[in-house]
């Protein structure tokens, strides 16, 4: 099926105007994707909060055991005689206030309930007054009293730690307080030692206490906590919608130390990790689809714009390529008609390319009609000198036995030379010949010459060997010779020197026929040559002829031309462009 060019400019230009749209919209579209999850990246950092908070918490507790350790009051009621059962109980309780009215003034609720507890030193004589921490230490009092049981494991860590924090949590199922520990020493003595201390606080900070916190500064509905203690178990999460295997194994992919933030995305989720400065991680997940939901619109609102911008690009497509278009569609349509009637002209419609086609078009019909009437005239010409060639050899022959009878050597010379010159011209309608058959000829030619006019003719042929069977068009260098014949004059009578060099020069051959001949008006030669017929109207020179088979065998790069040298004698030069030559 044939596609016009009309149709062609359509789709080219909706073609680049769908791929503009496109391309400029998915560009606005991943641009503002990409903001929007560089915006979520740095959101999801809302878990600093809750660790600047638990890193506040340890320093409070740290706080809070100092402070106990060095009140006198505290010291004294821990070491109150244990025979003194009024004194103790109310040593006792002047102890657990001021205990609980410190921990309360300095975590401020922060995390809504918690659990507090101080262990006395079992070597104290009213640690035998209290509760076993054994058997309550996993209880849910808020406060209660309790004596250290030196056989639990996270007794002797803490003791261990010597006034450091020791963070732990229990094995009883279902339980998802983190313990925070803290040996306090007697410091109101200067000799105090280890075997002094006065007990060891703890503080239980409920982690769905945590992740309650969490799940209020979240940023999506789907979003996701999960709270994992120092040993890297997972204490609590929002939801069963990623396993604990999955939260460990994103925590050690990109798992960050201290006091940092590691922010890691994969399978379409953005993982979030803090971890704070008592271990605990904090971990939020997000998917990004939640994300690019927020992106719908703007995705709507392009995909608009790339569907107008469409219809658009179809309507102004109609009318450009309409009017682009419809000067080359007339064109092409005379043009067909011009195959059956050459005298069509168009006049050009535009100033442009397509009115530079218009002219072409004009100049190439008015060039064929010129071409078209030299031909028909040239037919005409040669069927009025159409003659069968067997008759005139006959005839030749006759008269050649005819002067061989009256003993007529130089007629029969003159007609042999002629012979040979017909025949070549007609032998086999053959349109080329080496040069050196050529030249062959134009030598016969000469000697007929000589016959028959009175002044001396000099002749002389220099060929160099790469051209001597170089082919070109018969009959080329006879007319230019019988130019230098009848039109060369040196003002003198001296003889006629006339001379065929050939040669091979880069990529050209060049054929010069020189005589010795100063009147040759050149320049009126070369005019003629390009085409200026008013100089030499009757056409009588026949070099015009040659020079446009030349051309038309070879192309405009090769040419015939006249010249002078320095002594003023006339030379006409055919070049032949080696690349085109006749094959």
């Amino acid at each position: 099926m044939r596609i016009g060019i009309r149709v062609k400019v359509l789709i080219s230009f909706l073609a680049v105007a769908v791929f503009v749209s496109l391309f400029s919209s998915m560009l606005m579209y991943l641009r503002y994707r990409a903001m929007l999850v560089s915006e979520a990246k740095n959101d999801v950092i809302i878990t600093k909060e809750i660790t600047s908070e638990l890193n506040d918490l340890i320093l409070l507790i740290e706080k809070g055991g100092n402070y106990i350790s060095f009140d006198k009051g505290i010291s004294e009621a821990l070491h109150t005689d244990a025979n003194d059962g009024i004194l103790r109980a109310v040593n006792l309780n002047a102890f657990s206030e001021e205990f609980k009215k410190t921990y309360d003034l300095l975590l401020d609720n922060k995390f809504g309930n918690y659990f507090l507890s101080f262990y006395i030193n079992p070597n104290l004589p009213v640690a035998q007054y209290v509760g076993d921490g054994k058997k309550t230490l996993w209880g849910y009092d808020v406060y209660d009293l309790y004596s250290i049981n030196e056989a639990d494991e996270w007794c002797k860590k803490t003791i261990e730690k010597d006034g450091a924090i020791y963070i732990f949590r229990s094995n009883v199922p279902n339980d998802t307080c983190i313990y925070i520990a803290k040996l306090i020493k007697n410091q109101t003595k200067g000799d105090s030692t280890n075997e002094d201390y006065l007990g060891i606080s703890l503080v239980g900070i409920e982690g769905k206490q945590i992740l309650k916190r969490l799940n209020k500064l979240k940023i999506t509905e789907s979003m996701q906590f999960a709270v994992i203690d120092n040993n890297k178990d997972v204490v609590c999460k929002s939801s069963d919608e990623y396993s604990d295997d999955f939260i460990i194994d994103r925590l050690n992919i990109n798992l960050p130390i201290a006091g940092t933030t590691a922010v890691y995305e994969e399978d379409n989720l953005l993982i979030n990790t803090d971890k704070t400065d008592m271990g605990i991680y904090l971990m939020s997940i997000m998917s990004l689809d939640d994300i690019y939901l927020t992106t719908r619109e703007i995705r709507n609102v392009l995909f608009l714009s790339i569907l107008i911008s469409v219809i658009l690009a179809v309507l102004i497509s109609l009318i450009l390529s309409g009017n682009l278009t419809k000067p080359i569609v007339f064109l092409s349509e005379t043009m067909k008609k011009a195959k059956e009637k050459r005298e069509l002209s168009v006049a050009t419609v535009t100033n442009d390319e397509v009115g530079d086609l218009y002219k072409a078009f004009n100049k190439l019909i008015k060039d064929l009609d010129e071409k078209s009437s030299k031909a028909k005239e040239l037919e005409l010409k040669m069927f009025q000198l159409q003659i069968n060639p067997h008759f005139l050899y006959n005839t030749l022959d006759s008269i050649s036995w005819k002067a061989i009878s009256n003993n007529q050597t130089e007629i029969v010379d003159m007609i042999e030379g002629l012979s040979e010159i017909f025949k070549y011209s007609v032998k086999n309608n053959e349109q080329f010949a080496t040069l050196s058959e050529e030249t062959e000829i134009v030598k016969k030619y000469v000697q007929l010459q000589k016959s028959r006019v009175a002044r001396v003719i000099n002749f002389k042929c220099y060929l160099s060997p790469e051209v001597t069977n170089v082919m070109i068009p018969k009959c080329i260098l006879q007319p230019l010779v019988e130019n230098s014949i009848l039109h060369a004059d040196n003002g003198t009578d001296s003889d006629l020197m006339i001379e065929i060099v050939a040669y091979k020069e880069k990529n050209n051959i060049f054929i010069k026929v020189k005589d010795n001949g100063t009147d040759a008006a050149v320049n009126k030669l070369n005019e003629y040559l390009d085409g200026n017929e008013e100089l030499y109207p009757n056409g009588e020179m026949g070099i015009r002829n040659v020079n446009t088979r030349i051309k038309l065998k070879y192309g405009n790069s090769s040419h015939l031309s006249y010249e002078k040298n320095e002594n003023g004698e006339t030379a006409a030069v055919i070049v032949i462009n080696e690349n085109e030559k006749y094959k």
